[in-house]
């Protein structure tokens, strides 16, 4: 009883020690989180995105914590991010389970992702996709969204597929000069794969996402191996367009992102530890844009369907 209690005590003043260590640093401002865990309850909720969102606008654009075994520096809004790139320390990525499924590369989860980044805002603006742009092909989509909920009306519609596919479409034209009609069938697995990935639905698997030993401890129970799955699923379909689009190719031409990522880096591949075959590393670029797009739009406020259609129809939806 007596070890318990010192046991307790001990930890108790380590916790108090930590935080008020995290309080003093200047910058950036700290929030308290458990040993061992920090704040992981965050990132097993049903929406971490929203979550880390409301700490954005609660605490400001930058904060400091623990999050699972990393410190974290939690950046909220384009100015924040943006410097924060600039920031040699923040290039560097923990080794979470998402660094883990891509091998450690991409743009999002890799240490390399400075040249990924570089090369994609170029090449938006070389192709024209300014903000306004883009607005333009939001517009379209969520016109499209609208025209088929109005012809649903009084059925039960699942309404998250549907922005999916509005999301997923303004990205496949900027990354593949291609757009999908909602409902069809080549779509849904793509969805299916993004929606799981950008939502972990299994509360043990957010949680390894930032703890990766949990994996190691329990691969099946944490939902590691339907992850793999889920990854392997995604990058087979996405590998599949990829190498389609590469036949109808002319070298120094480019139509789009694709194109352009051919002619300057040419058709690079790694041998994937998911499917232990060649991979190409576009199509993990491409998994990473949609994964963080679906997941800020799952983020994003709920609106009432008539007001947001007369904001559209007045030009006022950005």
């Amino acid at each position: 009883m007596t070890l318990t209690v010192l046991l307790f005590v001990f930890l108790l003043c380590c916790l108090v020690a930590r935080n008020f260590y995290f309080t003093k640093r200047k910058l950036p401002p700290a929030l308290w989180g458990l040993p061992i865990f920090g704040n992981i309850h965050w990132f097993v909720a049903a929406n971490p995105g929203k979550i880390l969102l409301n700490i954005g606008k609660k605490r400001g654009p930058v904060v400091f914590t623990t999050v699972g075994s990393f410190n974290t520096v939690i950046l909220n809004g384009q100015k924040a991010v943006k410097e924060g790139c600039k920031f040699m320390p923040l290039n560097k990525r923990p080794d979470s389970v998402y660094k883990t499924l891509a091998d450690n590369h991409g743009y999002l989860f890799s240490d390399d992702n400075v040249e990924y980044r570089k090369f994609i805002f170029r090449y938006f603006k070389y192709f024209g996709l300014d903000t306004q742009n883009k607005e333009k092909m939001i517009h379209e989509e969520i016109n499209n969204v609208f025209l088929q909920l109005d012809q649903c009306l009084g059925k039960p519609q699942e309404v998250r597929n549907m922005f999916s596919v509005a999301t997923l479409n303004v990205i496949f034209y900027v990354i593949l000069s291609k757009r999908y009609d909602p409902g069809d069938p080549d779509l849904i697995p793509i969805i299916k794969s993004v929606n799981y990935l950008s939502e972990m639905p299994n509360i043990l698997t957010r949680g390894a996402i930032l703890m990766p030993w949990i994996t190691k401890v329990m691969p099946s129970i944490s939902g590691h191996h339907f992850m793999m799955g889920m990854v392997l699923d995604l990058f087979l379909e996405l590998e599949n367009l990829f190498d389609e689009h590469c036949t109808t190719r002319v070298p120094n031409e480019p139509r789009d992102m694709s194109d352009a990522y051919v002619d300057k880096y040419g058709r690079t591949t790694f041998i994937s530890h998911v499917s232990g075959s060649p991979q190409n590393l576009w199509p993990i670029v491409i998994t990473e844009l949609f994964v963080g797009a679906i997941e800020t739009t799952n983020a994003g406020p709920v609106v009432n369907y008539t007001t947001a259609k007369l904001k559209l129809a007045k030009g006022h939806f950005t």
